[in-house]
C-alpha cells in the first residue's frame, strides 16, 4: 500500500514529467510501427501516416492512460475547483452570501449537535451508568412530582446501606427561603 501511495504522490508532484513520458511512449510506437512499414518498401510521408492511422487518436490513448492511473478524480476536482472560482468571482455579493449563509448554518448545526451529543448522546461519566437513578418526591395532594427540601435531601443521604452515593443538584433556585433540590443517586 505504502508503495502505491509513493507512486500517485510521485504522479502528483510531477506531472508535466508523466505527461511528457506518455507522449514519449505514444511517439515511440508510432514511429516504431513507421520504421516497420519504411522496411516494407513504403515511403517515409505515406508509412508515417498510415502508422498515426493505424494507431488511432493519441489523445484518447493518453485520457485511458490517465484513467488507468486512477488520478482522474483529481483533475476533475481541481477543474470544477477553478470553474466554482471563476464563477464566484463574477459575482462577489453573490457569493459572499452564499459563504456567509452557508457559514452560519454549518455553525449552528455544528454547535447544536455537540449541545445534543453532550446532554443526550454520550453515556453519563459513571462507572456503572445502569444503576444511575434520579429520585423526585410526590405531592399526593396535588398529584404532581415535586423536587426534594434539604431537610429530606440530608435525610436521604443519611440513610446508609440505600444509596452509595447521593447527589443533589438544583436547576432552578426558588425565590423562597427553603431551597428545593433534586436529588441524584447511585447505589
Amino acid at each position: 500500500m505504502l508503495p502505491r501511495l509513493g507512486w500517485y504522490w510521485r504522479l502528483l508532484i510531477h506531472r508535466t514529467d508523466s505527461e511528457q513520458e506518455m507522449a514519449d511512449e505514444m511517439r515511440f510506437h508510432i514511429d516504431a510501427r513507421a520504421e516497420d512499414l519504411m522496411r516494407s518498401g513504403m515511403p517515409r510521408a505515406e508509412a508515417e501516416r498510415r502508422a498515426r492511422i493505424e494507431f488511432g487518436g493519441v489523445e484518447v490513448y493518453k485520457e485511458r492512460c490517465r484513467d488507468a492511473r486512477g488520478l482522474r478524480i483529481l483533475d476533475d476536482l481541481g477543474a470544477d475547483l477553478r470553474y466554482a472560482g471563476r464563477t464566484l468571482a463574477k459575482s462577489p455579493a453573490f457569493s459572499l452570501t452564499a459563504i456567509l449563509t452557508l457559514a452560519l448554518g454549518i455553525g449552528a448545526n455544528t454547535g447544536l449537535f455537540t449541545l445534543i451529543n453532550l446532554q443526550l448522546l454520550r453515556p453519563v461519566p459513571v462507572q456503572d451508568p445502569s444503576s444511575l437513578y434520579q429520585v423526585l418526591g410526590y405531592n399526593a395532594k396535588r398529584m404532581v412530582f415535586r423536587a426534594f427540601s434539604a431537610r429530606e435531601y440530608l435525610d436521604i443521604s443519611g440513610q446508609d446501606g440505600v444509596f452509595t452515593h447521593v447527589i443533589a443538584d438544583s436547576p432552578v433556585r426558588a425565590p423562597a427561603a427553603k431551597p428545593h433540590w433534586l436529588i441524584r443517586t447511585w447505589r
